[in-house]
């Protein structure tokens, strides 16, 4: 039995076999029958039949999920009905016990050969091949009939895959490869076949194959199960499982106790798997599932999974070691993280983690990170820097799981006044050279991509963050933190760089900074973990760890023993009753951010130098404290001459170490004003670094552009108000407001030849009997039909608001994907022209299927007077392009930070853009209908599209275009910039503005 440790799939205790008695009919309880319908089949040209199994209380005033349930070879639709089975009695008893949710269920004939005729059976490729052909029958005849005749609720979140033997093989091939279509997939003893079998069958893909591909959706569950006297597909099931492993695909896998390959098989897999669908497991069972998360994290910590058995035993002494004086010893170091610390609070802001997409140089590809600002961040103020590394087999996120409490210690300690405000950087630690890696395990192999962080946090991540946030440069505002094997990345990058980081927070730092034999030729010796003669002393070093700790055992401890041998004074403390676990991460934490920054005011360090003052006088071992303090005051009465010249020596001592640090402070004052005034003058004049390949090197922007606003002064454009910012209230929901949601719709593209995704956002009380103008809607490079639904953007909000104002009217609003290649395939994403062919198809895409598709299922009002095209960078871009190549098609054009490639220029990423179109270019042709609004914006502080979005302003004047255009104060590349664009624009559409 093998479920997965954490999310959906582990909130059900997964039996091995199936009750008795849930497979027995029960007084009380509704039983479903089985119809027997007949169908046409387009793709063998014949009739055909199938079960279907209706709840018992069935309408059609209730949508209904549905699972497709596949029987096995030499059987057909009436298979899984045969006794033993179970299949109605378990669904039924299921439902009345609450385990399961009502839903269809379909039983259909899974031979079916491509003639509708086949072959006699037999385990022969030529009758396999019917089977194999089922994938076609199943997705092109049965679910468009089963949608079109019953009470269905479509989309994979409410479709299941499902089946025996045969129809197990068939589920996962039919499964992965379209995960888009089905949301649960479980096979019971699956059938041999998807993989190849020498001299038998080619398969159906490869071993490697059988996972999601990039950029689908991972089903919600994955499950495999087969009985353990099953001599007929004997290891098959276990090889499909070894399979999902290797290719990381978390799944459920079980076997079914003395089950052969017969009806006890069958049931077992169906009872458990029928209990996961349709997101079945109620608040209760949530409940349950946090507590047995809160218990897996006593056992293990985030990202890392313990062999099963009993866990070893590690109890090591709780101890407290502060340095006797300077910063580091202020601050009354506590052994645990107060439970309160991480809970969320009335009266306090707290932040959100942003997930953003940058291009590293080392790695050569695209990476993620989140970006976790101030409530109330500013471009106007700089702000210190923390970055906080994960553990290993983790990512990005790892440190944003329950239980950390990043984001509410950071923000409750700031609003009590114990931390400052800073910017804190969750970077992917794993940075393998070749930018791919090798499958996570504890080998050298693996652990090389942890080791070669070093070169991504100081060629990458640092510049970007200090390119892209408003950053107080400087070690003393730059912190290093991590947890595991980034507390053990915190120590070897901050040692080696003490002159990049002013404070290192080590927290159960994971082996590997010293050599291990046999396992890690280690990153420096013992004697090596010291600031060099020199460099500067990072101004706060700590490491912590969990008395009960088993994973990392004694390396914390090493590697403090290690730094007291080196004299470097540090903080060392061990966390009661923590293991390898959230408790020990947020412990140190919560003691780290309330050091960093100084933050430690001018009352604790009057207290601190009370402090000095006490021990210099238990150093001397006055024993008559009145009598010293007597001295002190009137010099040498009723004292020994000697005495006295001494007493006066070390008062002149003292005075002259006094006068000596304030000198010495007084001229650190002055130099670090000196810095920072250099700083200032050196961001005026600053120009941005054309090496990382992000903007333009022939268009240099002005970081600080000026604020702009153009309007045509007269015409329909000249009638709105325009205003450079959108209210921040236009993006809140408000009371007796309805708002639209995003209904996620699949659509074929007869252009790249595969489904594709779109978001389809209607109006509250959309009817069939009123015809809706369209809003196309654009997205950015790197992201896909969701990107302008991202928190901030507004695209719900502001458009139900402005409706509700009088100020917009009722619309269509369409989120495609953007990046269409030509063979639906495309290349890996990255600012080359390849990947950026996928986008310039895109003009082929929206006009000869999106478009169609559109005006074909929803009530449309067609012509250009009700058809408006907008975008954000390479969507504003494409909005250029495509509007003024077909201005027939498009009234109202709004291109929001537009990015470069409509005309030419260079780009330090992809060199020389030939661009779409001349600058001359651009401009409706003569003879065609000029668009009825045409609006260009972006933010003053966008040095990502730099001055292209200029360009194209100045290039529409030069070519007479009237239009509107206008920066956006402040803003960047971001969802303010967007949303200030959207705000206007939609405001202009539909000749909305009144006489």
């Amino acid at each position: 039995m093998e479920v997965p440790k954490k999310g959906y799939m582990s909130r059900l205790e997964v039996v091995n076999t199936c009750p008795p008695e849930a497979k027995e009919k029960k007084e009380g309880v509704k039983y479903s029958k089985a119809e027997k319908i007949t169908y046409y089949s387009k793709g063998t040209k014949v009739n055909r039949k199938m079960n279907v199994i209706l709840p018992p209380d069935y309408t059609t005033e209730k949508k209904y999920p549905v699972l497709y349930y596949l029987h096995g070879i030499f059987n057909n639709e009436d298979g899984l009905l045969e006794d033993g089975m179970g299949t109605i009695e378990i669904y039924n008893n299921l439902v009345k016990e609450g385990k399961a949710k009502e839903m269809i269920i379909i039983l259909p004939d899974t031979y079916a050969p491509a003639d509708g005729v086949g072959v006699p059976p037999s385990f022969d490729p030529e009758h396999v091949a019917g089977y194999d052909n089922f994938i076609n029958e199943l997705l092109n005849d049965i679910m468009p009939y089963v949608e079109k005749h019953y009470s269905v609720a479509k989309g994979r979140e409410n479709t299941a895959l499902a089946g025996f033997s045969m129809g197990g093989r068939n589920t996962l091939y039919i499964g992965f490869t379209h995960p888009e279509l089905f949301g649960y997939l479980g096979a019971f003893s699956p059938a041999p076949g998807v993989f190849p079998i020498e001299g038998e069958h080619e398969g159906l893909m490869k071993p490697e194959e059988l996972k999601v591909k990039d950029g689908k959706e991972e089903p919600i569950v994955k499950m495999i199960s087969v009985g353990t006297k099953d001599f007929v597909v004997t290891n098959n099931p276990e090889t499909y499982h070894n399979a999902l492993k290797d290719n990381n695909e978390e799944h459920i896998w079980f076997t079914v106790p003395g089950a052969m390959h017969d009806s006890d098989a069958v049931s077992a897999g169906y009872y458990n798997f029928i209990q996961y669908l349709w997101k079945n497991l109620d608040k209760e069972e949530e409940k349950e599932e946090k507590e047995n998360e809160e218990k897996e994290e006593e056992t293990a910590g985030p990202g890392f999974e313990f062999p099963d058995g009993p866990l070893p035993e590690w109890d090591a002494p709780v101890v407290m070691e502060v340095p006797k004086k300077g910063y580091m010893s202020k601050l009354e170091v506590v052994n645990t993280c107060p439970p309160e610390a991480k809970e969320k609070k009335e009266g306090v802001k707290y932040s959100k983690a942003e997930k953003i997409t940058y291009y590293s140089k080392g790695t050569k590809v695209n990476r993620k990170m989140n970006v976790i600002l101030p409530p109330d961040y500013t471009t106007e103020k700089e702000y210190p820097v923390l970055y906080y590394l994960h553990g290993i087999f983790n990512n990005e996120d790892g440190l944003l799981e329950d239980g950390m409490g990043t984001i509410e210690i950071y923000n409750n300690l700031v609003k009590e006044g114990k931390a400052k405000e800073m910017i804190i950087i969750l970077p992917d630690t794993y940075a393998p050279a070749d930018g791919v890696g090798v499958p996570p395990s504890f080998d050298p192999e693996h652990v090389a991509g942890y080791d070669n962080f070093i070169n991504e946090l100081i060629n990458d991540i640092m510049p970007y963050v200090e390119k892209h946030y408003s950053v107080a440069k400087g070690r003393e505002n730059t912190a290093l933190a991590g947890f595991s094997m980034g507390g053990r990345n915190t120590l070897y990058i901050g040692f080696t760089h003490p002159e990049l980081f002013g404070y290192l927070g080590a927290f159960s730092p994971a082996p590997g900074v010293f050599p291990i034999e046999g396992e890690h030729e280690g990153l420096m010796k013992p004697e090596e973990l010291k600031v060099k003669d020199g460099k500067e002393e990072p101004i706060v070093k700590m490491i912590s760890v969990g008395t009960k700790d088993f994973v990392v055992t004694n390396n914390p401890e090493t590697y403090h023993n290690a730094l007291k041998e080196n004299n470097e004074e540090h903080i060392w403390f061990t966390v009661p009753g923590a293991m390898h676990d959230s408790d020990a991460v947020s412990a140190g934490y919560y003691n780290f951010i309330q050091y960093l920054w100084k933050n430690l005011d001018k009352e604790e360090e009057k207290d601190d130098k009370k402090d000095d003052d006490e021990e210099v006088e238990d150093a001397e071992e006055v024993e008559d404290e009145e009598s010293d303090e007597k001295e002190v005051e009137v010099g040498t009465e009723g004292v020994e001459e000697e005495d006295s010249m001494e007493e006066d020596t070390n008062e002149e001592d003292e005075k002259e170490e006094k006068d000596k640090e304030e000198d010495t402070d007084e001229e650190d004052e002055k130099e670090e004003k000196k810095e920072r005034d250099k700083e200032e003058d050196d961001k005026k004049e600053e120009k941005p670094d054309q090496t990382n390949g992000e903007f333009p090197e022939t268009q240099i922007p002005d970081w600080n552009a000026p604020v702009v606003m153009e309007v045509p002064k007269k015409g329909y454009m000249s009638k709105l108000d325009v205003v450079n910012t959108c209210p921040p209230e236009a993006k809140e929901k408000k009371e007796g407001v309805k708002y639209s949601k995003a209904e996620k719709i699949t659509y074929y593209s007869k252009g790249t030849k595969v489904n594709r995704k779109m978001n389809v956002i209607l109006p509250p009380d959309y009817t069939t009997e009123k015809k809706y103008p369209v809003l196309y809607y654009l997205h950015g490079i790197l992201n896909n039909e969701d990107g302008l639904l991202e928190d901030g953007m507004g695209t719900i909000e502001i458009y139900n608001n402005l409706v509700k104002e009088g100020k917009a009217k009722e619309m269509i609003i369409i989120l495609p994907n953007t990046y269409a290649p030509a063979d639906g395939v495309g290349v890996e994403p990255g600012f080359t022209q390849e990947h950026f062919d996928g986008y310039d198809n895109f003009i082929n895409e929206l006009i000869n299927d999106i478009m169609p598709y559109v005006e074909k299922h929803y009530s449309v009002a067609k012509g250009r007077e009700n058809t408006a095209l907008a975008g954000f960078s390479m969507g504003g871009r494409n909005t250029l392009y495509i509007g003024f190549t077909h201005p027939e098609l498009f009234g109202y054009l709004g291109a929001f930070s537009p990015a470069p490639g409509v005309i030419p220029t260079v780009d330090a990423l992809t060199g020389e853009h030939k661009g779409l179109m001349k600058p001359e270019d651009l401009k409706v042709k003569d003879g065609k209908p000029e668009p009825i609004v045409k609006m260009i914006s972006v933010g003053t502080k966008d040095f990502v599209v730099s001055a292209n979005p200029e360009s194209y302003h100045k290039a529409l004047k030069d070519n007479n275009e009237e239009h509107i255009w206008f920066t956006v104060p402040g803003a960047m590349h971001d969802s303010d910039a967007v949303s200030a664009g959207y705000y206007n624009f939609i405001q202009y559409l539909w000749k909305n503005l009144d006489n």
